[in-house]
Formats: structure tokens, C-alpha cells, sequence
């Protein structure tokens, strides 16, 4: 390395002197040859003194005479210096050469990987060099500069001799350059490269042609001839003899070489070459066959008869086999190496679905197709023949699959590829790897319905029937996706936005079709108003004929009388029923002249005998994500409801978990996602765990015509802006010490808990320490009714909640703990601050009455409402600021809160404020919701739970 700086910063010769730049080939005791720049000064003579420096491109910008050409050709020989050699092949940096060469250098290390790195830029250098006179030079022990060198510009043939006879084979060659004969065995000739032969002789440098072997040349620097003994004859004519006829002119005594001239034959043999398959491409002469190589100028053939070898030399008919390999090369086959041909991926499948693509055109060009593999496979191109028999809401599907002769039913190949297997065995004991479009459809029908080979598939499975190829199947894809445009019927009081009537027409294609689905619009956006034109224009359409309500409704209780008065506005000539209170009915039969029966998710399982066997024409249900889980027993008795068209209402589709969806699809179009296990296998891992972009898309797919969502921004252009804020909130002095201290207890008895029965098993422990712990971000009296002390957050609430009421705005006030509700509540009261209160416990007639009230009275101007009882349902629009006290696991409820107000109907900008106490659990909340916003926006853009898929990193987060 001292040598390397030496160089850099010492300059011995002049930039202001005569100087020449030069390249000398020198031999490094441990690389071999090598070619590095110098610029040596001249004498006064004019000759070349013995003052020169090295150079390199750092320093050769100091020589300003030098030519941009000549700098390119130095930086060519950069990579060169042995410094970069060791930089680059050192297994330990920064070290000394001598300890390199000492410690790590070896023989295989220089031959295998750094003499072939050399060569490759020492031929590029002359390539760029081209025949540029007197600036490559031999040098001695003292001067880089000794010997110029001539370089020649045409090429110079190599004669390759063998001579036999009883005492064996001698080798040798001769080189002949134009008309002379140039002599360098034992001439001190130096082997520059050998993939491309450059051999210096005698101040001369001469090349050869690509095919010539610099290697064998090599052997003959030092020596005159190679003698082989005749018991290893046999095996040097098969190896060496014969491989160098093929490339090079070869002149024999003492045994026979025949030169022919005949007809070739294509071949394409299937073979394995390492892991990757493809074809090796042979030519047939005569009946002799041999791999295909650019490289060669003959074929030769080789046998050892009468002691004695005799070599048969076929002349390559060079255009008829490169005219082949051009029809190859249209059909998408690369030449890789040696003779094998391969396709991108390298795979047997692809290899044989090539085949059989081509085999037509193969054998018209007269090609012979074979295989070298140990198994049989057949090349012959399969057929699929669907017969379908169309049902009222499915289709039988019959597959059968032709090959050759062969008739197989597709119940086989689905069977094998459930079991994960790529091919069967044929009557004849040949193998048929499946082509690659099988395994969508195989995969698809996995979990279809099957009796024989007969699969039963529903209409609405929109991933198996885009498989098959039929007219029939065709006509109906078209038509999911040609929803035809319907109106709102003549007695509908009111108009629908476009958007509306565009969800009006969605829902009748379900029913029209039989199919199920999710009307998932964002919340404000009339879901509600499009549900009821739906069920009205269905009353008129045809007569329903059972002695019992035609439509279900099933919604949370709290919304049961928001939908008896919305149908009252909109839909007045439909007669709706609450099922709900202590004196409902007992028989559905009592109902005869009812169109709409309303009900709750509860009722439908603590009244399961009065559904039971029923046949509604629609069942709708509202808020939806009440179903997400589907083991609850509400969600068992929900399934077991029997319609001809399911409808589900909801703005959050995803609440806490993709499984969420799986839950309603299996409600609204059984089957349709397939078994909840293949659904977690193939979407659920995939899209939370891996963040899967391609599954969420597929599964996006897979839904997309059962679902339809629009947001505001793209629907309700007219809706006036929502500004959303965080107020920050510091806790008092008495809080901040009782936060901590609760803190530093829970965290360590939680993290005790998930240690001894790992997280799964601790899921409410860890539920109930960080609510206690978002309580007293709110208050510490939530927690401890002796508290004595303030709540900085308390304190900045009722600061905002006066002063919007003093500047004439409404306000919405949200918590998820009743508790603080009626902490407020206390302090509004002591303020002479009037408000309306809504929680779980407010009776249903009174919720609808209050919320009628806010919304056409001046005042109260403060509605304080519970996320539970408020969170959905309510048309707020009177009030124009939201004060969301708390921030929820799930950040959809918060949205749902805030669209209270927010929604068709708001004329005023809507301000909407998130309270945060610093420095605790609730900054962590926001950060993360942040964090987990991924997998549903890809799917349905909705919002997910921060706690679903909590890991053991984020519950240490939330605690520190």
C-alpha cells in the first residue's frame, strides 16, 4: 500500500518535459502478464530514457499533452492495478499485497476468478487500442519500455499436427501468419490472453480466432511437441483429438481422417441440464447425431476400430443449422450453453406447453422430437370440453379432458392438484404435467360442489366461471357487468342523487340474479334512502304470495325507529313493522299486509322459532359488521335465515380484521371466498402479516361486482368541507402522577401475564389495563372516585365546549365511557350550560325524540352522546363542530361519530376535534391506528382495529 501512495503523490517526469505515453506488458510473479500505462521521458536524443511514471486515472489528468483517447485507454487498465485486484477479491479489506498473496493467494483463486477478470479487460484494451503503432511495449527488469511491439491487424492461423505410429502420438502446432510460418516454441513467446488467444513473438502481437484455445497454445511455449504413449491413446483421440477437429484445421499421419458431405436432420430432445429443463438441439448427419454449437466447422465422428482410431469429419451445412436456430429463436427459445435451448423460466411445465404448442409446426420443419429424461412425458396437446346444464342459481358444470386417446375427467386433475401434485399418470404410463391455466380452475372447483364429475357452481362465482369457456357462461359475465340503469317507482317521495339511483339499480341486479352483497357506501352517503327505494319498486313489481312480511330488515336497536321513520318519509305507502319490545308477536302469520318487518340482531336469536322455515323475499341487514363474528351464536341464527336475495348495509365492512368480511360474504353469497380456513391460508396471513399487495388486489377482485362503495369525495362534491384537528391537552400535576404510577403497575403485570400465558391467552387482561389507562388520560375519577384533584383534559373540553356555544355553533360531544359523559354532564349543569344526553340506557322512543329535537330546536346546542348507543344511524346535521373526547381502538367509529353530522344534508363546514393527552397511552393509540391503516384500504378503503393483530412489540409500545 506504501508502494500505491508513492506512486500517487511522486511525480518523476515533467508535465512541462517530452514525454510518451506507453503500455507495458510485464509479468507479475504471482498474476501472470499484465499491461499497465506509463509516460516515459524522452532523451535529448529523442529516444526513450529510463525516467517514466506510472500511471493510472488519478494522476494521468496531470499530464495535460495526453489525448481524451489516451486517458480512456489508461482508465480501461485501472481495474488492473493490483491494488483494486486485492480490493476486489480479498476477503479481508485494508490489507498489505504481500499479506494477501501470503495468506490468501492461491493457484485456483488466480485460474479460476482473477486471470479471467484480467483477460477480460486486457482485451477490451486491445479492442480499444486497435493497431495504434509504437505504444505497446515489453518491458525488462529496468526499463518498462525495452521492446516495442508491433501489432498485426489480421488474423493468424493455427495448424494443429498429430503423427502416429507404433511408439504412439506426437502433438504439435505450427503457426502461420499470411504466408510465413512464425516459429516461438522456446522463443520466449508470451501468452497475453487465452479465451481469446493474444500471443506475443518476437516484438510482434499477434491474434487468432475465437475458436482457438490461447491454453493449447500455452503448452507449447516451453516445448516442442507432446508425446502420448499408446496405452493412452484410446482416450486422448476421444477427448482431445476429436473435440479439437471440430473447431480447428487438423493435419494427421498414421491414421484416418475422412471428410463428408451429407443431408442433415434437425432434433429436439427434452432434457434437464442442472435444475433447469429444456432442449437440447442435435443435428443428424447421415445417421450419426451431434450437439448443436455456433463454434464449430465440423462434426466430427469418432470410433476406435482395429486398434487403430478413425474419425469421420462432416462439413456443417452452416446456413440450412443457423436457419434453423433462427426458427428456435421466433419461437422464443434462447440459446443458453453447450447445445441446450431453454425458455425464460427454465421449468419442465413451461418446457412441455412449448412443445405442445409448436409440435405441429416443429414436425412440418421436419424436426424429430425425443427426450433424455429417466420418466416418460407426453408431449400431446390436451382439449377441454364443458357440458353445462343452467339451474335457477347455479350451473352444472361437467369437464372432461382429451389427451390423445385418452378421455379424463376433471375431477382427477382437481383431486391432484388439492394435493398439491402438477401431473398424472395416463393409461399408457406416460406422465401429463397439467398446463399452467388448469391450476386457476382446478384450484377454484377445489371447494365446489360435486357429485361424479358434475360440480354444482354458483352464479355468483365470478373467479371459477371466468375459467370456463362457454357462450352460455360468456352471456352471463356480460351481464354482471352490464347493471341496467333503473328509477325510483312513481309513489317514491323524494330524488335520488345519480349516485343513488346507480345503487338503486345495483341492488335490483342482486335480487334479479339471486345474488347477495354489500352496499358499503360511506356513512352520510344514503344507504338508508337507497335501501327503501329498493324494497318499494320490488312491492310493485310482482305479487308476493306467502301469508307473512315479504321483506327483513334486521338492524341494531338503537336504529329500529330511524327506519320507521325514514320508509314514513320516503316510502309512506310501505307498511312497516317494529318486531321489538316486550308485547312483539308470536306468528309471523299475524302480519299478512306488512311489506317491511324491522327487527334487531338480538331478537333474531331469542325469536329463532319465529323465523324458522320462513322464506323472505330480501333480508337486509344493516350495520352488517354486527355479523363479523362467525362464531357468535347472533351470527349462527343470522345464517340459518332463508331469501331469495341477501343485502348487507354497512360503512365499515373491515372493522377489526379481514376475517370481518369473510363473515358477511359467507352470509350474503355462501361460498363465494371459499372455506374460513383456505380464506385465512390464501387472503387473511397473506394481506396482514406480509402486507400483500397482489392478494389484496385478487380478493379486491374476487368481490368486486358483490360490493359496491362510494366516498364522499367522490359522490358528494357539494358537501361543504370537514376539518379534522387534535387539541393536545397536558395532564395536571395530580393526574400525571396517578397515570404513572398506574402505568408502572400494569405494564409490569401484564407483560408478567403475557410471559406465563402468552398473548392470546392474556387478551382481556391487557383490554382491561389500557382501559384503565385511557381513562385516566380522560379523568382520573373514572378510576377513583375519591380523586380530589383536575383533569387537564376536562379542563380544555369545557374551555371548547363554551366557547362554541358562545360563538352559535352546535356541538357533538363523543366518549366511549358513559362514565365521563356524566362527569361532563355535572360541570355543564354547575356551568348553566343546557345539553340532551344519549346512552345505552336511553329509551328507544326517546332516542328518536331527542334527536329530532337537536336537530329543529335552537337549543340545546350540546348533544352528549356514547359511541356505543350514538355511533351509527343518527342525522345530526344540525350541529357543525364534533368533539371526540377519546380516541378509539377502531378509527372507523371515530369516523362514524363525525359523519353524525357530516353527510348528505350538512350545508356548513364541519369542524371536527380529537382531544389527546400528552405523554400517554392515547398519543400511542394515534400512532399506531396509523400504522395499521393498511390491508382494508386496499380491499374496500375502509379503516381496521388497532387492537386486532396486536403483537407482543406494540403492547411494550403502548405501556412505555
Amino acid at each position: 500500500m506504501l508502494d500505491f501512495i508513492q506512486e500517487l503523490f511522486l511525480v518523476k517526469v515533467d508535465n512541462q518535459a517530452k514525454y510518451k505515453l506507453i503500455f507495458s506488458v510485464h509479468r507479475h510473479p504471482n498474476l501472470g502478464v499484465m499491461v499497465h500505462p506509463y509516460v516515459v521521458e524522452y532523451t535529448s536524443l529523442n529516444t526513450l530514457s529510463l525516467t517514466y511514471q506510472k500511471l493510472f486515472s488519478g494522476n494521468a489528468t496531470h499530464y495535460t499533452k495526453l489525448t481524451s483517447e489516451e486517458l480512456d485507454l489508461i482508465k480501461i487498465l485501472d481495474p488492473l492495478m493490483v491494488e483494486h485486484l486485492i480490493k476486489k477479491f480479498s476477503p479481508v479489506q485494508k490489507i498489505r499485497p504481500k499479506e494477501f498473496f501470503r495468506k490468501h493467494f492461491t493457484s485456483e483463486l488466480r485460474d479460476q476468478i482473477i486471470r479471467p477478470y484480467i483477460e477480460k479487460h486486457l482485451l477490451q484494451f486491445l479492442d480499444s487500442l486497435g493497431s495504434k503503432e509504437q505504444v505497446l511495449y515489453e518491458a525488462d527488469d529496468i526499463n518498462p519500455a525495452a521492446i516495442p511491439i508491433a501489432i498485426n491487424t489480421n488474423f493468424t492461423k493455427v495448424l494443429f499436427h498429430f503423427r502416429r505410429n507404433e511408439n504412439g502420438t506426437s502433438y504439435f502446432v505450427t503457426l502461420k501468419h499470411d504466408d510465413d510460418r512464425i516459429p516461438f516454441m522456446k522463443q520466449g513467446a508470451v501468452m497475453l490472453t487465452t479465451q481469446k488467444a493474444r500471443m506475443i513473438v518476437h516484438g510482434r502481437l499477434y491474434k487468432f480466432y475465437d475458436f482457438v484455445d490461447g491454453k493449447k497454445l500455452a503448452v507449447f511455449l516451453h516445448k516442442k511437441y507432446v508425446h502420448v504413449k499408446p496405452e493412452s491413446e484410446r482416450t486422448y483421440y476421444s477427448k482431445f483429438v476429436r473435440s479439437l477437429m471440430e473447431t480447428a484445421p487438423v493435419f494427421a499421419q498414421g491414421f484416418e481422417i475422412e471428410t463428408l458431405k451429407e443431408d442433415a436432420k434437425p432434433i429436439l430432445v427434452l432434457s434437464k441440464k442442472e435444475k433447469r429443463y429444456g432442449f437440447d438441439f442435435l443435428l443428424k448427419y447421415s445417421n450419426k447425431e451431434f450437439k448443436y454449437s455456433p463454434n464449430k466447422l465440423f462434426h466430427v465422428a469418432y470410433e476406435w476400430k482395429e486398434n487403430e482410431p478413425y474419425f469421420k469429419k462432416y462439413r456443417r451445412s452452416t446456413i440450412w443449422e443457423e436457419n434453423r436456430v433462427k426458427a428456435l429463436y421466433k419461437l422464443d427459445l434462447k440459446w443458453e450453453s453447450d447445445s441446450l435451448f431453454s425458455l425464460s423460466d427454465g421449468t419442465l411445465m413451461e418446457a412441455l406447453t412449448w412443445i405442445r404448442q409448436h409440435r405441429e409446426l416443429l414436425e412440418a420443419g421436419h424436426f424429430e422430437l425425443g427426450s433424455s429424461l429417466k420418466k416418460a412425458y407426453s408431449f400431446e396437446t390436451a382439449s377441454i370440453n364443458y357440458e353445462i346444464k343452467d339451474k335457477i342459481d347455479w350451473f352444472d358444470l361437467n369437464v372432461i379432458i382429451t389427451i390423445g386417446e385418452f378421455k379424463i375427467p376433471f375431477k382427477r386433475i382437481v383431486k391432484a392438484i388439492k394435493q398439491d401434485q402438477t401431473e398424472i399418470e395416463l393409461p399408457n404410463g406416460e406422465l401429463f404435467v397439467f398446463p399452467k391455466e388448469w391450476f386457476a380452475l382446478g384450484k377454484a372447483l377445489i371447494g365446489a360442489k360435486s357429485n361424479a364429475n358434475t360440480f354444482s357452481v354458483k352464479k355468483y362465482q365470478v373467479d371459477i366461471l371466468g375459467f370456463i369457456k362457454s357462450d352460455k357462461i360468456k352471456q352471463h359475465l356480460t351481464k354482471l357487468v352490464n347493471i341496467k340503469k333503473e328509477t325510483p317507482h312513481t309513489k317514491f317521495n323524494g330524488t335520488l342523487r345519480s349516485y343513488q339511483v346507480e345503487g338503486l339499480s345495483w341492488l335490483m341486479f342482486l335480487r334479479n340474479n339471486r345474488f347477495g352483497g354489500i352496499l358499503a357506501d360511506d356513512m352520510g352517503l344514503g344507504k338508508t334512502v337507497q335501501t327503501l327505494a329498493f324494497i318499494q319498486k320490488l312491492k310493485y313489481q310482482q305479487e308476493w304470495h306467502n301469508e307473512y312480511p315479504r321483506f327483513l330488515l334486521v338492524a341494531p336497536t338503537s336504529l329500529l325507529y330511524n327506519w320507521k321513520q325514514e320508509a314514513a318519509v320516503f316510502t309512506p305507502d310501505l307498511s312497516v313493522h317494529l318486531h321489538a319490545g316486550p308485547k312483539r308477536l308470536k306468528d309471523l302469520s299475524d302480519l299478512k299486509k306488512i311489506d317491511v318487518l324491522v327487527t334487531s340482531y338480538g331478537l333474531v336469536r331469542n325469536d329463532a322459532l319465529l323465523f324458522e322455515g320462513k322464506l323472505f323475499e330480501v333480508i337486509m341487514l344493516d350495520e352488517s359488521q354486527n355479523i363479523k363474528n362467525h362464531t357468535a351464536k347472533t351470527t349462527q341464527y343470522i345464517n340459518s335465515l332463508n331469501a331469495d336475495c341477501r343485502v348487507a348495509l354497512t360503512g365499515t365492512p373491515i372493522e377489526n380484521t379481514v376475517k370481518d368480511l369473510w363473515s358477511q360474504m359467507n352470509f350474503l353469497n355462501k361460498g363465494l371466498l371459499g372455506s374460513l380456513r383456505s380464506f385465512e391460508d390464501n387472503y387473511v396471513k397473506s394481506i396482514e402479516k406480509k402486507n400483500d399487495k397482489e392478494k389484496a388486489d385478487e380478493l379486491q377482485k374476487r368481490i368486486k361486482p358483490f360490493l359496491l362503495r362510494r366516498t364522499k369525495a367522490e359522490v358528494a362534491s357539494d358537501l361543504p368541507p370537514v376539518s379534522e384537528n387534535i387539541i393536545y391537552c397536558e395532564l395536571s400535576s395530580e393526574q400525571k402522577e396517578q397515570y404513572e404510577e398506574v402505568k408502572s403497575a400494569y405494564r409490569n403485570s401484564i407483560l408478567e401475564v403475557v410471559e406465563k400465558e402468552g398473548l392470546s391467552q392474556s387478551k382481556f387482561s391487557i383490554l382491561q389495563g389500557l382501559s384503565k389507562l385511557r381513562q385516566l388520560a380522560n379523568h382520573p375519577k373514572l378510576v377513583d372516585k375519591d380523586y380530589k384533584g383536575t383533569s387537564g383534559k376536562h379542563l380544555v373540553l369545557l374551555e371548547k365546549i363554551s366557547t362554541a356555544i358562545s360563538d352559535n355553533h352546535k356541538v357533538l360531544v363523543f366518549s366511549q365511557f358513559v362514565s365521563y359523559l356524566k362527569i361532563i354532564e355535572k360541570d355543564l349543569i354547575a356551568r348553566n350550560i343546557d345539553f340532551f344526553a344519549l346512552t345505552g340506557s336511553t329509551p328507544k322512543e326517546k332516542r328518536a325524540q331527542l334527536v329530532a329535537d337537536f336537530q329543529e330546536q335552537e337549543s340545546p346546542k350540546v348533544f352528549l352522546i356514547s359511541l356505543k348507543a350514538g355511533g351509527t344511524g343518527f342525522n345530526l346535521t344540525s350541529a357543525d363542530y364534533v368533539f371526540i373526547v377519546d380516541p378509539w381502538w377502531n378509527p372507523a367509529a371515530e369516523a362514524q361519530a363525525r359523519d353524525r353530522t357530516h353527510r348528505i344534508g350538512q350545508t356548513q363546514a364541519v369542524f371536527s376535534y380529537k382531544f389527546i393527552s400528552v405523554d400517554t397511552i392515547e398519543e400511542k393509540i394515534v400512532s399506531l391506528q396509523q400504522k395499521k391503516q393498511r390491508f382494508s384500504k386496499d380491499i374496500i378503503v375502509s379503516e381496521n382495529n388497532v387492537l386486532a393483530n396486536l403483537d407482543i412489540n406494540e403492547l411494550q409500545f403502548l405501556l412505555a
